[in-house]
Order: C-alpha cells, then sequence, then structure tokens
C-alpha cells in the first residue's frame, strides 16, 4: 500500500471536491496505511494550517457525513507548500517533503497531477529532472492532451518520468470507468438475453451517450474555454462509455487487459469524412437565459457564454456536442451511436439510451416506454443486472468513483486506468470532427441557456 500522496493542484476544484473526500473516506474506512501522508501543492502562498483549514473547509462542504474527529489522525500528516508545478526547482521542494526517516528512507508514493490540461505536460518535463522515489506511481487526469500530437508528447514526457520497470507507473484517470453502472455494461449480454434479443446492430436501432448538464460554466473558464464539451467530457468519457458496451463480453481466453479490449473498440471507429462531419455532427454554445430550476441549477440567470468571465469569444468554443459514430465490426454493423454533451440544458442526463428496432424513430429526445435508459449517476444496476453499493448511501455516484480510483491507485491496482494508446486512438476518433469544425465545415450555431439545446439536435441527423 502506498504511503504518501502528493497532489499537485491541491488548493483547486477537483481536491476539495473529489480526492479530499476519496481520501478521507478511505482513512476512516481503515482502508489506508496507519502512516498515510497527504502531501499537498499548490499556488496559495498558504501555511500547513492555512491549508489544513482548507482541506476541513471542503470536507465539511462535500463529505459532511465524516465527522470532524475522526480525520485528525489524517490531518495530523498533512504537508503542504506552494508551488509552482511547471518549475523544476519548485517541484524538488515539495518531493523532498516526502522523505521519512531523517531521509534515510524514501516512503512508497504516488503523484496525483490534479491539474488543467494545458498544465500537464510541462509539469510531467518537471518531474523528469527530480529524484523521485522508487516505484512511484503518477496520476494523470483527463483529457490526456489537447489533441492526438499534444496526447503523444504527453505520453513520451510521462514515460520518461515512469521507472523503467513497467506502464502501470502512469495511472490516466477516467473516473466514469470506476462508476458503478459503466462496469456493469460489460454484462449488457446477460440483459439483453432476458430480453429476448441479441446484441448488436439487428435488434439496437442506435445507441444515445448522453452527458447532458444543467450547470453552466461556473467559474471554469480559465479550463472549458480552451477545451469545449467534445474535449472536456465526449473525448472521454463518452467514448468509454461506448467502449464498454461495444467490446465482447470478457472470455477466459481472450480476457486480456481492459484497456487493450477498449484500444480494439477504438480501432474499429469507422473515421468520418469531412461530409459526414457536415452530416453527423454538431455544434453550438449557450446564449443569455435561466438555467433549469433543480437542485444544481437552481434556475439562475446566466449571460451569453461569451460573456462569462475569462472566455474568450475568438475561440469558438462549443458548449454544445453531438457526433454519430458507426464500428466497423459484424456484432455493431448498422447501429449508430449517437455521443451527445452539453451545458446549461433543461435537465441532467447521464447515462445510455437503447432505441430498439422496429419501434425506435429518428426525431425525438423523448424516451419512450419501449426505450432502455441506463442512467450512470445512478448504482443501482440496470434490467438483468442486480445493483450494489457497498460504501455510503450519502455519497453521489462521482464521489464513490473516486474512491475507488485513489484506492486501486494507492494499492497498485490499474483498473480504472487509460492506457497510453487507448488515449491516443481515443483522439484518432476525433481529429477528423475537430480538424473540420476548426475550418468552420459545421457551424457553430446557439441555444438559450436552461433550453432543450440547440433545434438540430431534436432533427433527424440520426
Amino acid at each position: 500500500m502506498i504511503e504518501t500522496l502528493v497532489v499537485f493542484g491541491a488548493t483547486g476544484d477537483l481536491t476539495g471536491r473529489l480526492l479530499l473526500p476519496a481520501v478521507a473516506g478511505l482513512w476512516v474506512a481503515g482502508n489506508l496505511d496507519p502512516n498515510f501522508q497527504f502531501v499537498g501543492a499548490g499556488n496559495q502562498p498558504w501555511t500547513e494550517d492555512e491549508f489544513r483549514a482548507h482541506a476541513r473547509r471542503r470536507l465539511a462542504q462535500h463529505a459532511p457525513m465524516i465527522a470532524a474527529g475522526d480525520l485528525d489522525g489524517l490531518f495530523a500528516g498533512m504537508r503542504y507548500r506552494q508551488a509552482d508545478v511547471t518549475d523544476r526547482a519548485d517541484v524538488a521542494g515539495v518531493i523532498e517533503l516526502i522523505t521519512a526517516d531523517g531521509g534515510q528512507r524514501q516512503r512508497p508514493t504516488a503523484i496525483y497531477l490534479a491539474l488543467p490540461t494545458q498544465l500537464l505536460l510541462d509539469a510531467a518535463r518537471a518531474l523528469q529532472s527530480v529524484q523521485l522515489p522508487a516505484g512511484v506511481r503518477i496520476a494523470v487526469e483527463k483529457p490526456f492532451g489537447h489533441d492526438e500530437r499534444t496526447a503523444v508528447e504527453l505520453n513520451l514526457a510521462l514515460a520518461a518520468v515512469a521507472p523503467p520497470d513497467g506502464p502501470d507507473a502512469i495511472y490516466r484517470v477516467d473516473h466514469v470507468l470506476a462508476m458503478t453502472a459503466v462496469q456493469e455494461l460489460a454484462q449488457l449480454d446477460e440483459s439483453f438475453a432476458e430480453r429476448g434479443l441479441a446484441r448488436g446492430g439487428r435488434s439496437v436501432d442506435h445507441i444515445e451517450i448522453l452527458w447532458e448538464e444543467t450547470l453552466a460554466l461556473e467559474g471554469r473558464a480559465a479550463f472549458y474555454d480552451q477545451a469545449g464539451a467534445l474535449r472536456d467530457v465526449m473525448q472521454n468519457h463518452l467514448l468509454q462509455i461506448m467502449c464498454a458496451i461495444a467490446v465482447p463480453p470478457v472470455t477466459d481466453h481472450d480476457a486480456g487487459q481492459p484497456s487493450e479490449r477498449r484500444a480494439d473498440a477504438l480501432r474499429a471507429v469507422r473515421p468520418l469524412s469531412e461530409d459526414e462531419v457536415a452530416t453527423f455532427t454538431r455544434r453550438a454554445r449557450y446564449t443569455a437565459g435561466r438555467l433549469a430550476d433543480d437542485a444544481d441549477a437552481a434556475g439562475r440567470v446566466v449571460p451569453d457564454y461569451i460573456d462569462e468571465p475569462g472566455v474568450d469569444p475568438r475561440r469558438d468554443t462549443e458548449t454544445f456536442a453531438e457526433v454519430v459514430l458507426e464500428l466497423d465490426t459484424d456484432q455493431w454493423a448498422g447501429t449508430r451511436f449517437v455521443l451527445r454533451a452539453g451545458k446549461a440544458l433543461s435537465r441532467r442526463r447521464r447515462g445510455v439510451l437503447i432505441r430498439f428496432s422496429p419501434t425506435a424513430g429518428a426525431g425525438t429526445s423523448e424516451v419512450r416506454a419501449d426505450d432502455w435508459w441506463i442512467d450512470v449517476d445512478e448504482p443501482a444496476g440496470f434490467a438483468g443486472v442486480a445493483g450494489r453499493r457497498s460504501e455510503s448511501v450519502n455519497q453521489p455516484e462521482e464521489a464513490l468513483a473516486y474512491v475507488r480510483v485513489v484506492s486501486d491507485l494507492l494499492s497498485g491496482g490499474s483498473a480504472f486506468s487509460v492506457g497510453a494508446e487507448e488515449a491516443e486512438l481515443a483522439w484518432q476518433v476525433f481529429t477528423p470532427v475537430l480538424e473540420a469544425w476548426d475550418r468552420d465545415v459545421v457551424p457553430l450555431t446557439s441555444y438559450p441557456a436552461g433550453s432543450a439545446g440547440p433545434a438540430h439536435a431534436r432533427d433527424s441527423c440520426y
């Protein structure tokens, strides 16, 4: 078990909202080493006491089910240092904090780069010049690069950091892989069989994979305006869900590594021509409006996306994206996978909508009685597969997924890690789309915040 977790980006939203609660949950459950140490590095000029106070506030906000007194041991071993993650001297100074026993022993360590995508490459290069503990693991958050070229560069930089004894030293985090419903998609065959259906194109008209949110930008312009809906969630989360559906059932003879099997599915994606990009992809961004009146968005009024603080309107960043893909396999021939992601929409939906033939028709986003909805936000399982939830029922599924990711990382596993080749192949799928969008082959349209999305999303593009 790894004894030390170093988090670069420790003062950021991801750490406060998900990583700290995951660590705290593992601590109170007794699943961490008694000598576990959390070392934070961030851009805030805080003392260690100030960082501990910040961490306690975030845990009270995002993990209120954990009693503060149960975390005294965790906070006693918590360290912090202000650091520029791209500066080699600063990075070396943080790593010096993890030595124990007067410097005679280096603790088993994981380094988590909870950073914006644009900083990952420079951070990896800074780590190359630092003396890291033997057996160190490096975790990085999706998206893995900004496009295929930068994904390759990031992989090379991470490989230069990793010890020479194996690729498992690099842990590429896409937490959707740790969500219960996504893990259970591997058991779709059981559920298809119970419905008297085949797995594949003859019974399934098309499959919609949705990541629709009622929230708007929420102060994330520094990251989101350089990413957009496609890079933020479609190129990773939605593609991972598609692969979970598309990979053939595991047998004793061809189990292989999960990342290798997902890579096989990605190789089978039919590349889109420029004409097909124009026909089978959509992009739009929200304009001023009132968000949905739900627990997340709370009916707030928001301005045009381009008027949000930190947004550069010259980037033409999309807040809504839709791409239709097909796989060149016997199993899924004729089945369209409709990937759709958007912000500031009228309702939150994250999951898979399977539309069966012959009743599945185009031109509507409403769920009909004969459709099959699998909600990735709710780990209750789906037809034919028993739901299970062994962790606290008070936590949302996204938080539970991070508990599983952090536990897997610290225990030496790679169950929820994206492979290097897989990361590059995922970008290859969308390279024709991004290049065509850069040439304005597909117009950037708009939709009012709080609406069902752009009108063309409800037309018969699929």
